[in-house]
Order: structure tokens, then C-alpha cells, then sequence
């Protein structure tokens, strides 16, 4: 009993060690494997194209955002299944059988016209005794009444009908006693000048320039508190106790943006100004990138007309866990974190 204890406990500690080796992987997926983008964009004649893409994990997360002008147009990949973007196709083939039947099926219900019954109920009787009279004359009697009653019922229908309409009576004009008189209207009744409710008073102009001055008063106070809280916090700041926090802050931001800065791009352009002394000074601001990039950097200029087109296209990385390192080393500084507290109390 005890050894089969011994192995449940182990095969759940085996388990547990996995569930535990897998998420500190995905961890160290996540920190570690960089965010990759590549950005590029070319201008000429006045027509602006370009794409900006962002993968991860050798593409498993793709996304890109391809512009022309300003159309736009965004995909979203996952493991090389498209989630968002593009423009479907819609199936024409399905829609146009179905608009076929939806008109046949239109067309048949308006071209079905009721086809008028062949013979009514008297008209058979007369067939049938016109058949027998041919061959019984003693029957002609009864036939010839049989024809007179519809006639004699087609006679009686409209006189069935003036009697039966109403004979439309002409309007009687009133009377003088029917003449309705104009309603009275009731009489207000007077309330008595005790029951009034007394008139406001209205407050004298003077009253009304102090509540300004008051208004005015409170305001201004509330700007010399935020005023003081500022002047505080600067104070902090420039204290010899926050030096070195400061340059640690500085340290990190300028990491922070050499990280995330592309490191790597080409940038070819054909630059011009109407003005050849602007084109000279924009070309000297330029030599100083030039140092850095090298031969990256191409400019063709133009003294004698204004013209700016080229291509430009970098691309970079950012580590998730870089970043992290970078901004939980200022939030362990003891200095920052009172600076902190102190904002959150309001200078105080």
C-alpha cells in the first residue's frame, strides 16, 4: 500500500516538474526572442508606397501594413493562417443561380392567371334539360321557367337594391335654439394677498461683485497650491540626494532608445530646393548622418529645381527582456520610489 503511494506521489511530482520546465520555456521564449520590423517606403511623383512588417518566433506571429497613399491595408497572420486582411472573393457563380431561380420562381407566380371555370351550375342544368327536351318535348315547359328565373332574378336585383340603399336625407340647418353658445369661460378666482407667494428680492449689485472677488479668490489659491507642489518636487529633484538617481534614469532611457532604434537601413534620395543656398544647408545637415551610415546613406541634390523623391528602408529588433531589465533597475532605486510615493501624495 505504502509503495503504491510512493509511485501516485511520484508520477505527480514527474508532472509537476514538466507542467513547470514547459511555462519557465515560454517564459524564456517571451523574454528573450526578439521582436523583429522592417519599414520601408518610396516616394515619386507625388505617390507615396510602403510597408511596415513585424514577425515573431520565426513568423509565428506575423502582421503587416502595406500603404499607398492614403489607402491602407493590414494583415494579420498566425502560424501562416490569415486572421485579418486582405479582400475575400465572393463566389459570383452561387449569387447568379440564385438570382435565376428568385426571378423564375417570380415569373411563375405572376404568369399563373386562374383559367375561368368552363361551365357554372346553371349552366349545366340548362345543357343537361336542353339535352333531355331534345329528347322528351313534354319537357320544354319546365326548361323555358328554368331560363326565365335567372332573368326574372336579374330584374328584381337592382330594385332589391334602391330599397335596400338609405335615401340620403338632406341636412337640417339649425334652429336658433340649436345653435350651440360660446362656453363661458370660468372666472379666475381672486387669492387673497395673503396667501401670495412673496417676489424674490433681487440681491444688490454689490453682493454679486464679492462672489466674483470670492470666485476669484478661490482659484487663485488653488494655483499657488499646484505652484508649490511643482516648486517642491523640483526642489527634490535637484537635490544632491537624486544625482545619481537622475543619471541612472537618463542611463536607462538612452539605452532603452539605442534598443529599440533601427539598427540597420539604406536611404537613397534625390533632394532639391528652389532656393541652392537651402539645398547647401540641408545637405551639410545631412553630412553629419553620413558619418554614421556611411555608404547607407546616397543623396543626389538638385541646385536648379525642386524635387524630392528616394526610397528609404530600415529595420530593427526589440527584446521584451532587455526592456525589462532596463525599467525594473530604476524602479529598485529607494530614491525613485519615494520620488514616486511623493507625486502620488501630491507633493506633500
Amino acid at each position: 500500500m505504502v509503495g503504491v503511494l510512493l509511485f501516485i506521489l511520484k508520477l505527480i511530482g514527474i508532472l509537476l516538474l514538466i507542467v513547470l520546465g514547459v511555462l519557465l520555456f515560454l517564459l524564456l521564449v517571451v523574454l528573450l526572442v526578439p521582436i523583429r520590423y522592417r519599414a520601408g517606403i518610396s516616394v515619386a511623383d507625388k505617390r507615396a508606397v510602403g510597408q511596415v512588417c513585424v514577425h515573431w518566433l520565426l513568423h509565428l506571429i506575423h502582421v503587416r501594413l502595406d500603404f499607398e497613399n492614403a489607402k491602407t491595408n493590414l494583415t494579420i497572420r498566425l502560424a501562416g493562417w490569415k486572421l485579418s486582411g486582405g479582400k475575400k472573393k465572393k463566389k459570383k457563380a452561387a449569387s447568379v443561380e440564385a438570382s435565376s431561380e428568385r426571378s423564375a420562381k417570380t415569373q411563375e407566380t405572376v404568369g399563373e392567371v386562374p383559367e375561368p371555370d368552363a361551365e357554372t351550375k346553371q349552366q349545366k342544368k340548362d345543357r343537361e334539360l336542353l339535352e333531355e327536351a331534345v329528347k322528351d318535348p313534354n319537357q320544354q315547359e319546365p326548361l323555358q321557367q328554368s331560363q326565365q328565373k335567372p332573368a326574372e332574378e336579374k330584374v328584381l336585383q337592382p330594385e332589391q337594391k334602391l330599397t335596400n340603399e338609405t335615401v340620403p336625407q338632406p341636412e337640417q340647418k339649425p334652429t336658433e335654439e340649436t345653435v350651440p353658445q360660446p362656453e363661458q369661460k370660468p372666472t379666475e378666482e381672486k387669492v387673497p394677498q395673503s396667501e401670495q407667494k412673496p417676489l424674490k428680492e433681487k440681491a444688490p449689485l454689490t453682493e454679486k461683485i464679492n462672489s466674483v472677488i470670492d470666485g476669484l479668490k478661490e482659484k487663485w489659491e488653488k494655483l499657488q497650491a499646484k505652484k508649490n507642489r511643482i516648486t517642491s518636487l523640483i526642489n527634490e529633484l535637484k537635490s544632491d540626494r537624486m544625482r545619481p538617481s537622475l543619471e541612472l534614469v537618463l542611463d536607462s532611457l538612452k539605452k532603452i532608445l539605442i534598443h529599440v532604434l533601427p539598427n540597420d537601413g539604406t536611404v537613397e534620395l534625390k533632394l532639391g530646393f528652389e532656393n541652392p543656398a537651402l539645398t547647401g544647408q540641408v545637405l551639410g545637415i545631412l553630412a553629419v548622418l553620413y558619418a554614421k551610415m556611411g555608404d547607407r546613406l546616397s543623396v543626389t541634390p538638385y541646385f536648379d529645381r525642386a524635387i524630392l523623391e528616394g526610397t528609404v528602408s530600415v529595420k530593427g529588433r526589440i527584446r521584451i527582456g532587455t526592456l525589462l531589465i532596463l525599467i525594473i533597475r530604476v524602479i529598485l532605486d529607494k530614491n525613485i520610489r519615494a520620488f514616486i510615493k511623493k507625486v502620488k501624495k501630491g507633493g506633500k
